[in-house]
């Protein structure tokens, strides 16, 4: 865990920086008027920024200079505490980069012709849109692109990697249930348990009621 602080007066401004799993960002505000927490999040975490029109409005009207102060994460903070949320959220970033590095190369390792075979389904849809864009028009439609390397064959040389796509591809389904077997049928294919990962994507939808 990392703290970030600012302090003027009576008016302090700390941001904790989670580091187990997963890695998130929580800001509190203390004040005269209160304390307030700004909730922990992985996602969209961004430096704080000028304050937008509706706010900048918000802040005349209650008698304050809009300069003052900055935008981040939602919460209007006084402008000198800035440069602590820009070291704060910079800090964040390296150690999020840090960690997919180390998540990519931990996967690679264990799905060899992962990134292989991922280029080659880009590759695919590539090629089919730009077929369907040259059909489309009778200036371009004599000239066919060549068709880049299948996949399917690339699947076939590397099965394990074809598996994991294929939790991948459960993972971003819409349903709760599915999601679900694609995010742990994954961390199967991770720790070598094959069979136990293709027994989860096949048994998704056991026990539930579908009509």
């Amino acid at each position: 865990m990392k703290n970030f602080e600012y302090t003027d007066g009576d008016y302090k401004v700390t941001v904790t920086i989670h580091e187990d799993k997963p890695l998130a960002l929580s800001a509190t505000i203390s004040s005269a008027k209160g304390q307030k927490e700004i909730g922990s999040s992985e996602y969209g975490i961004s430096k704080p920024r000028e304050l937008p029109p509706i706010y900048a409005a918000g802040a005349r009207k209650a008698g304050l200079n809009p300069k003052d102060y900055v935008l981040f994460r939602g919460e209007v903070i006084r402008k000198g505490a800035e440069k602590m949320l820009i070291e704060a959220v910079t800090e964040y970033k390296r150690i999020l980069s840090e960690r997919i590095e180390a998540e990519r190369k931990t996967i690679a390792e264990a799905v060899p012709g992962l990134e292989e075979l991922r280029a080659a389904h880009a590759a695919e849809e590539n090629w089919h849109r730009e077929f369907n864009r040259r059909m489309e028009d009778e200036n371009l439609s004599s000239f066919i692109p060549a068709a880049p390397t299948n996949s399917a064959e690339i699947a076939s040389k590397f099965p394990v990697a074809a598996l994991y796509l294929r939790c991948e591809g459960y993972e971003y389904s819409s349903h709760y249930a599915k999601s679900g077997a694609g995010r742990r049928a994954k961390a199967l294919v991770l720790e070598g348990k094959l069979d136990e990962a293709k027994a989860m994507l096949d048994g998704w939808a056991d026990g539930l009621d579908i009509d």
